[in-house]
């Protein structure tokens, strides 16, 4: 995991309108987040669609040359619907031309002993969130801005490879091709990469959109990320310890004019997207003195890590 450029975060009036407009989601939980990215390229085996029944039934004829008239012979098909069923195999890779036979390729005697449909290499970029270990994301075309990378930058290849097969990942890649010196196309490309995101828990799961650092707009389309559940978040920082929000409270406090006394008498209890204070009745007082926002339900705050910070609404209430 590297050094991170300065985090900006945005404010009270910021939150609140994120939340004001993703209200149609029934939203629960939302975070700020600002994500440094490894956006790692590599060329991979991807599942195309499987054959047809017909053409399956080739590949175990062909593990030895044979010759289209034989075959047609054999299957009682004709020629010229054997001969078409054989140019979608050539054209899969999976079959080629030996003379006047047909024989399997290398990837076509590899999908017999598969029992799957074809594979194809294919050039696709993958998100991984710097951490130790990486962690990687299913980011939909991301609006991510180039980042000079840190001095101690690498990613290990070995991630990704371990991802494959894994819950989120895309379900057609079977493997991860290896670098070949005889082929520039397997050469593994790692850009340090920097993404700004709004992102909001909902009853399906945690949904994420692209956020302009410039001046906070949030872009509702196309969604970017999409998560079953937080967990990612919470490695990243985003589920705050009981001292995380304090200072986070205390650090809203300050500017504010409150005595360090009335914050530290102050009780704080985290609920959703809430943070409840229970606070002393002279805070309470200097609050509305002031026409505070909280005491209008309008005043957020973030608390959690460097990456991924949570936001929370503060609910403030006299103690007893």
């Amino acid at each position: 995991m590297t050094a991170a450029p300065a985090l900006a975060l945005p404010g009270s009036r910021v939150l609140l309108g994120w939340w004001r407009e993703l209200a149609e989601l029934a939203p629960r939980r939302l975070w700020f987040a600002h994500l440094l990215l490894h956006r790692v390229e590599a060329c991979v085996e991807v599942e195309e669609t499987p054959l047809h029944p017909v053409s399956s039934a080739l590949l175990p004829l062909l593990a030895a040359p044979r010759a289209a008239e034989e075959l047609a012979r054999e299957l009682h098909l004709d020629l010229a619907l054997l001969s078409w069923l054989l140019g979608r195999l050539h054209a899969a890779h999976l079959v080629e031309p030996a003379g006047a036979a047909w024989q399997l390729t290398a990837a076509g005697r590899e999908s017999l002993q598969r029992g799957a449909g074809t594979g194809r290499p294919r050039r696709c970029v993958f998100w991984f969130a710097d951490h130790s270990p990486p962690i990687y994301l299913p980011l939909r075309q991301p609006p991510a801005q180039p980042l000079t990378p840190p001095a101690d930058w690498a990613f290990d290849p070995a991630h990704l490879e371990a991802c494959v097969q894994q819950p989120g990942f895309p379900r057609d890649v079977r493997r991860v091709l290896p670098p070949d010196g005889q082929d520039p196309g397997r050469v593994i490309l790692d850009r340090a990469e920097q993404l700004w995101l709004a992102l909001v828990e909902t009853a399906a799961g945690v949904r994420g959109f692209g956020v302009r650092p410039d001046n906070w707009q949030m872009q509702r389309e196309p969604e970017v990320l999409a998560l079953d559940s937080a967990a990612p978040l919470a490695a990243l920082g985003g589920e705050p310890t009981a001292e995380a929000w304090r200072q986070a409270w205390q650090a809203w406090c300050q500017p504010r004019g409150v005595p360090l006394s009335e914050i530290e008498a102050c009780k704080l209890e985290p609920e959703g997207h809430l943070l409840r204070v229970a606070a002393p009745p002279r805070l309470i007082e200097r609050l509305r003195s002031g026409r505070s926002e909280a005491l209008r339900g309008e005043a957020w705050l973030l608390a959690g890590g460097e990456r991924v910070r949570a936001a929370a609404q503060l609910d403030l209430h006299e103690a007893r």
